[in-house]
């Protein structure tokens, strides 16, 4: 929070004044999570990689759609690089399980940064199978593997990196959101069986939560500094200092350049 009050509202705000206004503006939730940083409990891991672009985590969020992913048309999907934890791509739509939509993320990604991650980590799910064909043709055309499918590592969520990700986004952000959403829902203001109350609310939300995912990712995540983590051997720093310079954190640029012309 004082990172963005610094970089968004330009601010010079010290740590202890803003943590002071979240306590006397919601000192029960503030309570409540630092009870449950201090309580939790460190997940066994050694997550390491050559450099940056050498694995894309890619996973589907479900959070913010509520009771069987069925109550509100508010869907996230993430794509994290490894070795920087820098998040590359986060969108919000009215889902995240149409692999059409999914497949033209990861071509929005492959079109700005015009370099082809080595592998990806994804699940088995239905709405990978066009970004993984996509990922899979463009592997076969720089030619460096015998096999393109070696370069797509399945496995579940739980295994994903991006996966500890998302309570970062939920804790900071998606808490008060879907808030928001629970209200409209205990007032009878929301049906979520009608479907023009369904369109309504993805009309007006959708933008708004996209709005607060970019904030996240470019203002808090991309510009905050990770501390050195005891179970893992990736570096700490910035996650936009390390994937632009990965030399300076003996990383190696491990992505892959290809053709636009295949695809664009």
């Amino acid at each position: 929070m004082t990172l963005k009050v610094r970089q968004k509202h330009e601010l010079k705000v010290p740590r202890n004044v803003v943590y002071a206004c979240m306590v006397n503006v919601d000192y029960e939730n503030v309570k409540k999570r630092a009870l449950n940083q201090n309580g939790r409990k460190k997940r066994e891991g050694r997550y390491t990689t050559a450099g940056v672009d050498s694995l894309l985590s890619i996973d589907g969020h479900d959070k913010l759609m509520g009771y069987q992913n069925s109550t509100f048309p508010i869907a996230v999907y993430g794509m994290l690089d490894q070795a920087s934890r820098k998040i590359l791509i986060l969108r919000c739509w009215t889902t995240n399980s149409n692999p059409d939509v999914v497949g033209h993320w990861y071509l929005e990604l492959l079109k700005e940064s015009k370099i082809l991650p080595g592998s990806m980590r994804c699940d088995r799910g239905t709405e990978t199978g066009k970004l993984v064909t996509i990922h899979g043709y463009l592997r076969a055309q720089v030619g460096d593997l015998t096999d393109p499918v070696d370069s797509i590592i399945y496995g579940t969520s739980t295994t994903n990196q991006i996966e500890r990700w998302w309570r970062e986004l939920h804790e900071r952000l998606e808490k008060n959101i879907k808030k928001d959403l629970n209200a409209l829902l205990a007032e009878n203001l929301y049906n979520p069986h009608d479907q023009i109350d369904r369109d309504l609310l993805a009309f007006i939300m959708v933008p708004c939560v996209q709005r607060e995912l970019d904030e996240f990712k470019d203002i808090v995540w991309n510009t905050h500094r990770i501390r050195r983590q005891k179970h893992t051997l990736l570096p700490d720093g910035i996650p936009n200092h390390i994937y632009q310079f990965p030399e300076k954190y003996d990383l190696q640029q491990c992505g892959k350049t290809f053709k636009l012309s295949l695809v664009f």
